[in-house]
């Protein structure tokens, strides 16, 4: 299993999700792969980690990052992990103007339709 140690990062996605799976692809070639590891929550590891850390049904609706025993989800996991991006990527730090509640409804509501507006992976 993977260790959740000071300097890694864990990023949990949905693991049937073609749209989170090329974002994850994405990620991949721009994040330290020394410092990120990616897990599907379907997978063996990431049914461990949703254990481990209690995270019952939520890596099923958002992407989940746990870095230094911290757990984030949807929106303000983006923002944690826009800021190991390169800078023009962290140009989009600037939605977090909006209040939480509105860029996790806009979260939940790409959540919701993604299986039927990207696929799934075959």
């Amino acid at each position: 299993m993977t260790e959740t140690k000071n300097q890694n990062k864990i990023i949990i996605f949905d693991g049937i999700c073609l749209l989170c799976n090329t974002i994850a692809a994405f990620l991949k070639k721009r994040l330290d792969i020394n410092v990120y590891n990616f897990v599907a929550s379907q997978s063996e590891e990431g049914l461990e980690l949703i254990s481990k850390f209690n995270l019952g049904r939520i890596p099923y609706h958002s992407i989940v990052l746990i870095f230094n025993k911290n757990i984030y989800t949807k929106s303000d996991a983006v923002f944690q992990i826009i800021n190991d991006l390169s800078f023009g990527w962290q140009l989009f730090k600037v939605f977090k103007i909006f209040p939480k509640f509105l860029r996790d409804s806009i979260y939940d509501l790409i959540a919701v339709y993604r299986h039927k507006v990207f696929g799934k992976v075959k």
